[in-house]
């Protein structure tokens, strides 16, 4: 098969005969007759990258790893999408897996390449922790996207806390140049925001940001909706906090939050 012609995979077959074609041998082939639920496993390498796919209790996944790593590191193809093209796209079918690392050959084995092979490995294991965070943890998924658009815009994350789980009380809180953002579960989710010198003493909540920049008062705001409200007014908000703005900013928030009262 040509790689470069997109390769049609449609079984496990045509994805062995796939590999054999780019010198890759079966280094190993277990099951699924005399095993446990029927599980199975092939692993396919050469001296530059392993691909192994394994069925595990009727879940069928498949996975990279690079045979010079004496840990024996396997990543999903799912994370390696993740890693790739930045795309998460949840739950991949099998025939997609398998699809993925024929169509994306090249990409797929550059991954482990002498010059960035510590980075690649660095970046994987970053981003597994991340969607570990975002499958299992505690922390509700809008809660971790905005976040990380937070990180992505230099904000540093201060205080992230969860003594309790789920069941107890959740802050976490970044700091930029000129305003500090706190998200707290405490009494129902909020976010609130203050000037970075003065965040000790007051925090305005996002919906009385809302009020000032939108003229909004009114109606239900869930928190699933501050991220979008957030980046298409972040530009703004920034700007009302800077050094010459931030007086009448808080003039203007102070007079608001006395009406609310």
């Amino acid at each position: 098969m040509d790689v470069g012609r997109n390769p049609q995979i449609y079984s496990e077959t045509d994805l062995e005969s796939f590999l054999q074609g780019q010198g890759l041998v079966c280094k190993l082939r277990v099951g699924p007759e005399g095993t446990p639920f029927g599980n199975s496993m092939v692993r396919y390498g050469n001296s530059d990258i392993s691909v192994q796919w394994a069925s595990d209790r009727g879940v069928q996944t498949v996975y990279v790893a690079e045979p010079r790593l004496k840990s024996d590191k396997w990543y999903d193809v799912p994370l390696v999408k993740i890693f790739l093209l930045g795309q998460d796209e949840g739950r991949m079918p099998f025939v997609e897996q398998m699809r993925f690392v024929a169509s994306n050959w090249q990409l797929v084995t550059s991954m482990f390449d002498a010059a960035q092979s510590e980075k690649t490995h660095a970046r994987l294991s970053e981003l597994g922790r991340e969607r570990a965070e975002r499958v299992l943890s505690v922390w509700p998924t809008a809660i971790i996207d905005l976040e990380e658009f937070l990180r992505r815009s230099g904000f540093t994350c201060e205080r992230r806390e969860a003594p309790h789980g789920s069941l107890g009380v959740q802050i976490s809180q970044y700091v930029g140049e000129n305003i500090a953002v706190r998200l707290t579960s405490e009494g129902g989710w909020r976010l609130l925001i203050a000037e970075k010198d003065a965040r000790t003493e007051t925090w305005y909540d996002i919906r009385l940001i809302r009020q000032l920049i939108a003229g909004n008062a009114k109606g239900v705001f869930p928190f699933r909706e501050w991220f979008t409200f957030l980046k298409s007014n972040w530009s703004e908000i920034l700007d009302r906090f800077n050094p010459v703005n931030r007086k009448r900013t808080v003039e203007l928030l102070e007079n608001l939050l006395g009406k609310s009262k």
